[in-house]
C-alpha cells in the first residue's frame, strides 16, 4: 500500500532521522523531500496511476487517489481544490507552510499530531505512532471500538491525533495548525 509521512518542525533544527512508513506491502518507489524545517517521505507502486508527485524549486505537491482530475503541474492548490470530487488526499510543502487536504467525503483519511516541537502528518495512525517520540494509546477510544465495534465519538486510538474532516484543508505554519475550511 502507498503511504506518506511529513514532519514540520516549529522548535529546534530538523535533524530527524529518516521518517518511517508502516504497512507498505509491495511498494517499489520511494521518495523524500527535505527543506528547512520540513521533511517528507512517501512510497508507492511503480505503475500506480493514483499517485502524482509535482516537484518544483519552491513547492512539492503530492496527490494520492482518484480525483475527478489531477492538478496541472503549476496549478495553485487554492485554485484546484474547490469543486473537486472523487477519492483523494495529499499535501503541499512550500518554504512558508505545509498544507494537508482530503476529499469532500473523507474516503481517504489523514491524521496529524503535535509532538516534541513539531507536527507530524500521515495517512495512517500506525505511521504516526511509529514516528512519534512517545506514542500513547487513547484507551477510551479503544474501549469504545471494542464495545461497539466502531467509533462514534471524535478522537482516535493514538492520543492527541486529529483526523481531518471530509473536504478539509489544514495549514501548518509555525506552531499553529489552522483549518482553512472545507472544500466542496
Amino acid at each position: 500500500m502507498p503511504g506518506f509521512c511529513i514532519e514540520k518542525r516549529f522548535e529546534g533544527p530538523n535533524d530527524t532521522p529518516e521518517l518511517k512508513i508502516v504497512d507498505t506491502g509491495c511498494c517499489t518507489v520511494a521518495g523524500s523531500h527535505r527543506a528547512g524545517a520540513t521533511a517528507a517521505a512517501w512510497v508507492h507502486l511503480g505503475d500506480d496511476t493514483q499517485w502524482r508527485v509535482y516537484k518544483q524549486p519552491d513547492r512539492l505537491l503530492v496527490v494520492e487517489g482518484e480525483p475527478d482530475r489531477f492538478p496541472a503541474e503549476e496549478e495553485a492548490l487554492e485554485r484546484w481544490l474547490p469543486g473537486r470530487w472523487g477519492s483523494f488526499r495529499g499535501f503541499e510543502i512550500t518554504p512558508a507552510r505545509v498544507r494537508a487536504f482530503v476529499d469532500p467525503l473523507g474516503t481517504r483519511p489523514l491524521w496529524y499530531v503535535r509532538d516534541s516541537g513539531c507536527f507530524r502528518i500521515a495517512d495512517r495512525l500506525s505511521t504516526l505512532a511509529v514516528n512519534c517520540d512517545q506514542p500513547a494509546v487513547c484507551w477510551p477510544i479503544v474501549l469504545e471500538a471494542m464495545m461497539l465495534n466502531t467509533v462514534y465519538s471524535t478522537g482516535s486510538t493514538l492520543q492527541g491525533a486529529v483526523r481531518l474532516l471530509p473536504g478539509e484543508t489544514v495549514e501548518f505554519s509555525g506552531a499553529e495548525a489552522r483549518s482553512l475550511g472545507r472544500n466542496r
